[in-house]
């Protein structure tokens, strides 16, 4: 009867112990994020809350932000974060004892007793090993967590890089609207001149078809600043229709030294990584010791004779020894060192590379600004020779003209430079001076 009212007891322990099910449906319709930002944890980063006025222009911290919070891609990358934590915790957690019960009731002969057995065994060797075990759990959630700040600082680096791109091309698409109404001015010009036989036809057909290319280059560009910013909207989990005004662009601040790379989020992921299979591999050494399971037994025969004994499982190492689960440890931690070298080395040639283009590409805007500079001095003159009408109209405006190109080159020049300096703060792990002093 005790038996019994004990099995009851345990089998409610176990039932308590449960959780219940939750229905969680799939979406039906296309989910967008509202432009806010509200406080919210991501990454083991508490982000601030951050009030966006309504037509306000929005600078680039909040952009970032926005982004971290409403990102499509990166609530993905957290739902499977969520996931690899939930995988992981599963490590630290102490081994349940197993209860055993078995009941006999004879059929035949003298006896006429039930006879039962009930025990309760635990593994040994785990709670000797739980102490790595949560360690190695502890690393594990560490790795998976600085993993997804990693994604975090490449969606940032992303969304940089695209606002940046929307700011060159827009002032490209402004500056090809000049070179059009420039060249369309000339050619309405000629028409007339045309019409009272003051010009050849060739010459008119000539300016004109160059008015026309250089309007299919105005749309060609303003078609150029409408992807940039749906690719915007995008990152930032926004409806297509909404509107981003954009304050100025801070200026990019790079360090005159490199920093620690080991400090970036990528290799301290990898850091943890091997943190955690350097204690799998304790683990699988500390398993080469043979299991050892042991357990109380309480007996009672079909005679009424009860009994209260232990049992105790040891396997001999003689065959195996966990020596596999050893190799594969070990193999999995020198693949994880190999890789944290390859990348930290890369890291620092990467750096080197691009600090080597970023000189060069300042040389060449350099010389481009120089020589712009001469282009407006000479159309200053000129100007003032057509105002004198000393110069003629066609000559001006091929002046003016190039130094509206000019102006693009070095507009390209400076887009080049810039996204070449976005990536090397991406690279050397550094939060830029304009970052929310609350965005740790």
């Amino acid at each position: 009867m005790r038996s019994g009212a004990g099995l009851i007891v345990a089998s409610l322990l176990v039932l308590s112990a449960c959780q219940t099910y939750h229905r969680e449906p799939l979406a039906t319709r296309p989910l967008y994020a509202r432009l806010q930002v509200q406080a919210s944890s991501l990454a083991g980063q508490h982000l601030p809350a951050h009030r966006i006025v309504a037509g306000q222009a929005l600078d680039l911290s909040t952009l970032e932000l926005l982004a971290v919070c409403n990102n499509p891609q990166l609530r993905q990358e957290a739902a499977a974060h969520d996931l690899a934590v939930a995988q992981s915790i599963s490590a630290g957690y102490l081994p349940d004892p197993v209860y055993g019960y078995n009941h006999d009731h004879p059929q035949s002969g003298p006896d006429s007793l039930n006879a039962h057995v009930q025990s309760l065994d635990i593994d040994l060797a785990s709670l000797l090993g739980h102490g790595l075990a949560r360690r190695a759990s502890v690393a594990e959630q560490r790795q998976v967590d600085l993993a997804l700040l990693w994604q975090e600082w490449l969606l940032i680096a992303q969304v940089r890089q695209q606002v940046y791109g929307l700011r060159q091309d827009e002032r490209i698409a402004a500056l090809q609207e000049q070179r059009y109404h420039l060249l369309a001015a000339l050619a309405a010009q000629e028409q007339g001149a045309l019409q009272h036989q003051l010009l050849a036809r060739t010459r008119w057909q000539q300016d004109a078809a160059a008015a026309t290319a250089t309007q299919q280059d105005w749309l060609t560009a303003q078609q150029q600043v409408r992807q940039d910013r749906q690719e915007l909207l995008s990152a930032l989990g926004l409806p297509p229709a909404t509107s981003l005004p954009l304050a100025p662009l801070p200026v990019p601040n790079l360090p005159a030294h490199t920093p620690d790379l080991r400090r970036r989020p990528d290799l301290l992921a990898l850091h943890a990584a091997w943190e955690s299979e350097d204690l799998g591999y304790r683990q699988a050494l500390l398993r080469q010791f043979p299991v050892l399971d042991i357990g109380v037994d309480q007996t009672t025969d079909n005679t009424g004779t009860s009994s209260l004994g232990f049992g105790l499982r040891l396997p001999l190492p003689v065959f195996n020894g966990n020596r596999p689960a050893i190799t594969v440890a070990q193999a999995s931690r020198r693949q994880i060192a190999a890789l944290y070298q390859q990348r930290l080395t890369q890291g620092y040639v990467q750096v080197e590379n691009l600090r080597q283009r970023i000189t060069g590409a300042q040389a060449q805007e350099r010389l481009a600004q120089t020589h712009l500079h001469h282009l407006v001095a000479g159309l200053q003159q000129g100007q003032r020779l057509l105002a004198q009408h000393r110069l003629a109209l066609a000559t001006y405006t091929g002046m003016a003209v190039l130094v509206t190109e000019q102006r693009i080159d070095r507009e390209q020049r400076r887009y080049r430079r810039e996204q070449q300096e976005l990536s090397l703060m991406t690279l050397l792990g550094v939060v830029p001076n304009w970052e929310h002093p609350d965005h740790d």
